[in-house]
């Protein structure tokens, strides 16, 4: 297969994972937030290792895509939810 196909392939299955995600937990927390932002970067440095298998570079990319797509879902949730106004 080609890579360039398996790569647009593996975005969209990110894309949609992380809408999923999303849909499964409506209210995203700090914990949440933290260990997605670690399982992203894990999976760049995973993807990014030179000289690793397919296996691997492929697994890195679908982890990367899949926490980048649930991390920027959930800002993208966060800037649309109105702010409630404390006690005047």
């Amino acid at each position: 297969m080609n890579p360039t196909v398996l790569t647009i392939a593996l975005i969209v299955l990110g894309l949609v994972s992380g809408r999923w995600l999303m849909r499964r937990f409506p209210v995203v927390r700090k914990a949440q937030v933290f260990s997605a932002t670690i399982a992203w970067l894990g999976g760049i440095l995973i993807t990014a290792r030179p000289g690793g298998s397919q296996f691997w570079h492929y697994t890195g990319l679908v982890i990367a895509i899949v926490m980048g797509s649930f991390l920027m879902l959930a800002l993208l949730r966060r800037w649309d939810t109105p702010r409630t106004s404390g006690p005047a």
